[in-house]
């Protein structure tokens, strides 16, 4: 991964019926079956119906669940987490994605994840990018095993991680972990990377009760002449939006690409 980070863009923008019995002897199996069949029903009848079944085996049913697929980022482009328990169902899903990002920012020195990894890299053409998130908390090994100059494959890392990438994303090292672990922590994807739009909702249901009550236009409170707030209360400090930056970018250059017809369409 040591090669010139131009070089490594370059690189990735290149069933028999059963005979049956006698009469008597079907008689006699079936006189003998009898009390049986009768002490199983009542076994049954004591037992709960699988409808009430305890809570217990509900949440541990629950709990051993996992997401069987990775995020969806729209136009094909798929997220996915790579760590030591990702599912088998969610990893074939990632090979079959027609572009991928694979965050391997929290991911571990694991023989299982390095050949997945493998697998994953191996995959990946010029039709069918890969966009590999690496970052402080990537195991060495891990970062070893991603060639530096592969067509399809582009990887990312924050500026300040000192890592040789082929793209270095001006974002410090701690912001970019807790996007990260917000991730790891079940946020999803596209929370991390759209733009939210603070608007006051004005509707059709809106227009229709201004209409009725004779306004012809949207009414905007004036502010105070004094410049205050007429509220006594101090106004709380908005709480810092978290942004993923390096996943922002991975979906901004897919969708280029896209753009340019240098990739095919997805829906």
């Amino acid at each position: 991964m040591s090669e010139p980070a131009s070089q490594q863009r370059s690189a990735f923008l290149s069933a028999a019926p059963r005979p049956s019995l006698p009469a008597g002897l079907a008689g006699l199996l079936l006189f003998s079956l009898v009390p049986a069949i009768a002490a199983r029903a009542d076994n049954s009848a004591a037992r709960p119906p699988a409808s009430v079944a305890p809570k217990a085996a509900v949440l541990d049913q629950t709990k051993a669940t996992a997401p069987a697929d990775p995020a969806d980022l729209g136009h094909g482009l798929r997220y996915l987490q790579l760590a030591a328990g990702t599912s088998g169902s969610a990893f074939a899903a990632a090979l079959a994605a027609p572009a991928l990002v694979l965050d391997l920012r929290l991911a571990p020195a694991d023989p299982a994840v390095e050949a997945r990894l493998r697998e994953l890299l191996a995959h990946a053409t010029a039709a069918r990018p890969l966009f590999v998130l690496v970052g402080t908390g990537t195991a060495q090994g891990l970062r070893d095993a991603i060639p530096a100059n592969t067509p399809g494959v582009l990887i990312l890392a924050a500026q300040g991680s000192g890592i040789a990438t082929g793209m270095a994303i001006a974002v410090d090292t701690a912001t970019d972990r807790a996007a990260a672990e917000a991730l790891a922590a079940g946020r999803p994807p596209r929370e991390l990377f759209e733009e939210q739009l603070d608007k006051p909702r004005y509707d059709e249901e809106h227009l229709a009760k201004d209409h009725a009550n004779g306004q012809r236009e949207r009414q905007v409170s004036d502010p105070p002449r004094d410049g205050k707030d007429s509220s006594d209360k101090p106004a709380e400090p908005a709480a810092p939006v978290l942004h993923d930056l390096l996943l922002q970018r991975a979906v901004f250059i897919h969708r280029g690409l896209l753009a340019l017809g240098r990739i095919p369409e997805h829906t």
